[in-house]
């Protein structure tokens, strides 16, 4: 199994995860920014809640 670059995905300045409740977007946002930053890039990781 290959490992995820995000890299491979990520082409634009800014990035969105979004989904319903419980998909793991935290999770999957979290991970890319650890990703991204163990690489050198520079990043801000924000949170929406609505109501």
């Amino acid at each position: 199994m290959k490992l995820f670059n995000p890299f491979d995905v990520i082409r634009t300045k800014y990035v969105f995860f979004t989904g319903k409740g419980g998909v793991g977007k935290t999770s999957a946002a979290c991970a890319a920014a650890v990703s991204l930053a163990d690489s050198g890039k520079f990043l801000a990781v924000c949170r929406r809640y609505s109501e």
